[in-house]
């Protein structure tokens, strides 16, 4: 997980390649359990590459793809 100074994260799946960019404010410890009630990770730290990309469909915010960029 990456903290931009633009107000939002980025978290990557490493194994699976994928990614999503968020403004939501789950993180540290209620990050982890986030990601076990979305069915993404199991209890044992086991990540599931289905329920990722549902994870993804849901809260992606496709942040970078929105900024614009001004000189």
């Amino acid at each position: 997980m990456s903290n931009i100074n633009d107000g939002y994260k980025k978290i990557l799946f490493v194994k699976s390649k994928k990614s999503l960019e968020t403004t939501l404010g789950y993180w540290n410890k209620s990050f982890i359990k986030w990601l076990i009630e979305q069915d993404v990770m199991t209890i044992d730290g086991k990540l599931n590459n289905d329920q990722i990309d549902i994870f993804i469909e849901k809260y992606d915010e496709k942040i970078t793809e929105r900024k614009v960029y001004r000189n």
